[in-house]
């Protein structure tokens, strides 16, 4: 604007406030407080490919309350005049412009136009009105191209830094200034220290990470971050006793997830929501149920590789009746935007109920959910000779059949197999068939617990028919693994202990780095001091396999 204004722009400063104002603000809209530091080092890199603004550290560098505006503006044209003075004619001098938003136009009164300062608003949008009074130095430059851009602002990204809405922050900032101040590159030991403090501090954002709270969301941003502005926005939740969760219910939220996509939406999470003990008590009729904790044990480690399935202990906690589908899925609806509220803008969530053609089929099901405000269906068909009809326009979908599966020896299906069989299975132990229907990780949880799972969940271990393995059972089972590995790699041959580690992780994914770690370590350890270590720092399969076996008690 100044531009075309006639005048020659030479420079641009972003100047930040006080430690103390800035304290003052945070606390006044219930921030967490940022340092001057740390303030001072994301202005620098957000300018940073930038040829035209710099970070000013005059202002955030002094104590007590910041400056008012006129007094920042005579600092910047003394400092200008005291390194450039010569290159200026004294009759014409140099202005200098403080620019903000409309919401703050009020707070420049105090430039002076005898001082040459002046001021540019910036609209948000082309619905701003803003008067120009070019003879006082006042002057008002279009709106953003973007009117995204517009609508940026520091209240919505500090609250996105609470809630870690990082897909905001990487849309809204810079990418080396977002990937900084979400702790990925180029943070000291300091300041790594306040963005921890500062980044998902808000009570939504603590409940959702490490797999706590009733709906864990640390797997949305990634979908989130590829949605487009335009498109709708969808969540997903299957709910039932998952009486142990198997392949099908999390495949089912997949199939449900590619066909809204073909309608358009963006499908930023899926949940599988394990009924409560009293619920699963009432559907089970003269069946005793597993509890609650061991369901949703089942269901964490079949989703605990899975970047899109998250398992919700919401509808479970709801321990003295059955909640109607709508209020679990509202609660979804109700955390979703509570935690992504920059990224998600004025879009509203639409909850999508997924369930087989026994449930989420009957007609009644479905007009409990659609008569709600942003609630919708999604069929999954168990075989192609379902027969369902879509009525999208009251958000009933139906997906696509799922891919027919070849028979096993046993003669089952993954297609085939419900929860039911796979206790079924259990009870005629028929392992094979049971593990063929679920996730590596829930399957080995389920069939082979440790000694402490075991412990914990003696009862429902119990009513399933899990035995502890005798010790002739266990000495088979060590001497085959021995023969297995053998005939893999040579009955003399070595691998390292961290290859023994991801071969573990790759047969039970719910394997944390952290345990491999102290795995490999201690059995590097154990061989160092015992003198069998080889030169190239190898373990033998046997003496990897033995370690296990010994040390079962504290290994899954």
């Amino acid at each position: 604007r100044l531009v075309d204004a006639g005048y020659a722009v030479l420079g641009a400063w972003l100047s930040l406030a006080t430690d103390a104002t800035a304290a003052k603000k945070a606390s006044q809209l219930g921030y967490v407080e940022m340092p001057g530091a740390l303030r001072l080092r994301l202005a620098s890199l957000v300018v940073q490919e930038d040829d035209f603004l710099s970070a000013s550290s005059w202002e955030v560098g002094l104590s007590g309350e910041s400056p008012n505006v006129k007094e920042v503006a005579s600092e910047l044209q003394q400092a200008i005049l005291a390194r450039f003075g010569d290159a200026f004619a004294t009759n014409i001098g140099i202005k200098v412009f403080a620019v903000c938003g409309i919401d703050r136009k009020h707070e420049m009164k105090r430039l002076s136009s005898v001082a040459n300062q002046g001021l540019v608003v910036v609209p948000r949008s082309a619905d701003d009105c803003i008067l120009e009074q070019p003879s006082q130095f006042m002057f008002a430059s279009d709106p953003p191209s973007s009117p995204q851009v517009g609508q940026i602002s520091m209240s919505q990204l500090q609250l996105a830094l609470q809630s870690d809405d990082r897909s905001y922050i990487r849309w809204a900032l810079p990418s080396v200034a977002a990937e900084f101040l979400l702790g990925n590159q180029g943070a000291s030991a300091e300041f790594s220290s306040v963005l921890q403090r500062i980044v998902g501090t808000a009570p939504s954002a603590r409940a959702g990470s490490g797999g706590e709270g009733p709906w864990p969301h640390g797997k949305v941003p990634k979908w989130l971050e590829q949605a487009d502005d335009e498109q709708g926005v969808a969540v997903l939740v299957a709910s039932g006793s998952m009486s142990p969760a198997h392949r099908g219910h999390v495949s089912m939220l997949w199939q449900a997830k590619e066909r809204l996509e073909r309608a358009g939406y963006a499908v930023i999470g899926g949940w599988l929501s394990p009924w409560s003990d009293y619920q699963a008590a009432s559907a089970a009729g003269a069946c005793t149920p597993l509890s609650a904790a061991f369901r949703r044990r089942a269901a964490e480690l079949a989703v605990c590789d899975d970047d899109f399935v998250a398992v919700a202990s919401w509808e479970a906690s709801i321990v003295d009746r059955a909640p109607e589908r709508h209020e679990v899925m509202a609660s979804l609806k109700a955390c979703i935007e509570d935690v992504f509220p920059a990224s998600l803008g004025l879009r509203q969530v639409r909850v999508f109920f997924v369930g087989g053609p026994d449930v989420a089929g009957r007609a009644v099901v479905q007009q409990g959910i659609i008569a709600n405000l942003d609630m919708g269906v999604v069929v999954v068909p168990r075989s192609s000779d379902d027969v369902l009809l879509e009525k999208t326009t009251q958000l009933i979908f139906a997906a696509d059949a799922p891919a027919e599966a070849a028979p096993d020896a046993e003669g089952s299906t993954e297609v085939e197999l419900t929860s039911a069989k796979i206790r079924e299975a259990l009870r005629n132990r028929q392992a094979a068939v049971a593990a063929a229907a679920m996730p590596a990780a829930a399957a080995r949880f389920v069939l082979s617990p440790t000694e402490a799972e075991r412990e914990e969940m003696k009862a429902d271990f119990e009513l399933l028919g899990v035995e502890a393995p005798s010790g002739q059972e266990l000495e088979r089972a060590r001497e085959s693994l021995k023969g297995t590995l053998r005939a893999w790699i040579g009955p003399s041959a070595t691998m390292q202990a961290e290859e023994f580690g991801r071969l573990l992780q790759s047969l039970d994914p719910s394997w944390s780095n952290t345990d491999l770690t102290l795995l490999t370590d201690t059995v590097k350890e154990k061989n160092k001091n015992s003198g069998t270590a080889t030169a190239d720092g190898g373990v033998l399969p046997d003496q990897f396999v033995d370690w296990i076996f010994d040390n079962s008690g504290v290994v899954k």
